[in-house]
């Protein structure tokens, strides 16, 4: 019995899953602009859209060790959205596409913190014209330089769209969340692994004098 507590104890130590940065940044209320392609004023396949220089208005981090954007420097973060509308079923709308996070100050700036691929889905109601927005920003490119952390390799958005006064889908303004969920503890210090040999080395010359 002792054995085999001791192998279950190693086992789940070995498991521990991989560590997860844990925040929360909250963008502002950011200029969407539309590229209607056949000019319906309606979303179709194809169409686009995009956010440049978006801002971010409030970042919170879960423990000293996550990801640091000190809010004092937030205004020199920015955000940049490019997206093609993929799929339509009824009101929802897919969109795939790209996001860049960058730094705008210092002698080599703009510095990326963060880029990769962006798949969103909104879902639309009309008069007015507004949007819930869902989906994932999946890291390809970290920082640009040292001085900045590493945001992540998936971040989640969740966030709202309104039209525009002309209720068409010219422009528009969009503001949510980048969230990053820990999932799991830290993985075990080397010497945490040297522990988990010690432990069952000796079961298993126990085992082969049995």
């Amino acid at each position: 019995m002792r054995k085999l507590l001791l192998v279950l104890s190693a086992a789940a130590l070995w498991t521990v899953p991989t560590f997860a940065y844990a925040y929360v940044a909250f963008t502002g209320a950011d200029t969407v602009v539309n590229g209607d392609l056949n000019g319906n004023h309606v979303v179709d396949l194809g169409d686009t859209f995009s956010i440049t220089g978006g801002t971010f208005t409030v970042y919170i981090r879960e423990l000293p060790a996550d990801p640091e954007l000190r809010n004092v420097d937030l205004a020199n973060y920015r955000y940049n959205l490019n997206g093609v509308v993929s799929a339509v079923n009824g009101m929802d709308v897919k969109y795939l596409g790209s996001y860049l996070v960058y730094y705008t100050e210092g002698p080599q700036a703009p510095y990326t913190v963060s880029a990769g691929d962006m798949n969103l889905l909104a879902s639309y109601s009309v008069l007015p014209l507004t949007a819930i927005l869902n989906g994932t920003f999946t890291e390809t490119t970290g920082p640009s330089s040292p001085v900045f952390a590493d945001l992540g390799s998936e971040v989640a958005f969740s966030g709202s769209y309104e039209g525009n006064a002309f209720n068409n889908f010219a422009t528009g303004t969009m503001q949510g969340t980048m969230t990053r969920t820990r999932i799991g503890g830290p993985i075990p210090e080397p010497g945490t692994f040297a522990l988990i040999g010690t432990a069952v080395l000796p079961l298993l010359a126990l085992r082969r004098r049995t």
